[in-house]
């Protein structure tokens, strides 16, 4: 049986992630942000509000990561 993290663990993790990345720009901290909003995604199918703004959150880190959007920069 594979270790699940708990959902406010990650959480946690995912602020942090993400903060980092708005101070440096790192592209392998925008990797991690997405596939660890791809694990939320998975903890949180039965939450009718946390599983799917993890599957926004994670389909605009997925278009930011693959278009090398830098930090701070409007998608719209």
């Amino acid at each position: 049986m594979q270790h699940q993290p708990e959902p406010t663990a990650l959480l946690a993790s995912l602020l942090k992630v993400m903060t980092r990345h708005a101070e440096t720009g790192c592209p392998r901290l925008a990797q991690l942000v997405v596939r660890e909003l791809e694990v939320l995604i998975r903890l949180s199918a039965d939450d009718p509000l946390l599983g799917p703004t993890a599957r926004h959150l994670a389909e605009r880190w997925q278009v930011m990561d693959g278009a090398g959007i830098p930090p701070g920069s409007s998608l719209h």
